[in-house]
């Protein structure tokens, strides 16, 4: 038996480059080692970033009854997370979810996975996501995907969480310099 198995990729050609701490640059120079005799491995449109993939599939009907992102298991043995999947395929709080979401919403999809996703659960946690998402894009390549279909679907989102992003990049500001003042103090007592 031969088979073809084709995994959606992290990031498009036009990143890859090595880097040690993300495979997100590099899975489409690796791909390939992974198939053997009996199989192989091909990243499936390696030009598209993510959510350019979901914008592709999110009228697929197929798609709307069995889309399943969720890493709730994964982060939940690795990090000791406690990701729940209470009435949903997908747990709807881990970040794979998160951005999968967030993406439907933009898109104006996100009534149509109703069975595939918690509502609930974002609608507690879409405002905190937004303003993650506003106040990390220039660093995060998932999120600058977001926020540039944030811009091209409504471009005044932005501003409604202007205040509040300020706000957020303050707190993490501050939590920085208490791990540096907690640090300091630990070296100073040896």
């Amino acid at each position: 038996m031969y088979l073809d198995y084709f995994i959606s990729s992290t990031s498009t050609i036009e990143n890859i480059k090595l880097n040690k701490y993300d495979q997100y640059y590099y899975e489409q120079l690796i791909t390939s080692f992974l198939s053997n005799t009996n199989s192989n491995i091909y990243i499936a449109n390696g030009n598209l970033s993510r959510v350019e993939k979901i914008k592709y599939i999110a009228d697929n009907k197929l798609v709307k009854k069995q889309l399943y992102v969720c890493a709730a298991d994964i982060y939940n043995n690795a990090y000791e997370t406690n990701y729940k999947k209470d009435t949903t395929p997908n747990c709807s709080e881990c970040i794979k979810c998160k951005r999968t979401i967030i993406t439907l919403d933009l898109l104006g999809k996100l009534e149509q996975y109703s069975t595939l996703f918690d509502f609930n659960k974002y609608q507690k946690y879409k405002d905190s996501l937004y303003v993650e998402v506003l106040a990390n894009y220039e660093k995060n390549h998932f999120y600058k995907d977001i926020y540039e279909l944030m811009i091209e679907t409504n471009p005044k989102t932005p501003n409604k969480y202007r205040n509040k992003v300020v706000i957020y990049k303050i707190k993490i500001k501050l939590s920085q310099i208490k791990v540096l003042r907690k640090i300091y103090s630990l070296l100073k007592k040896k």
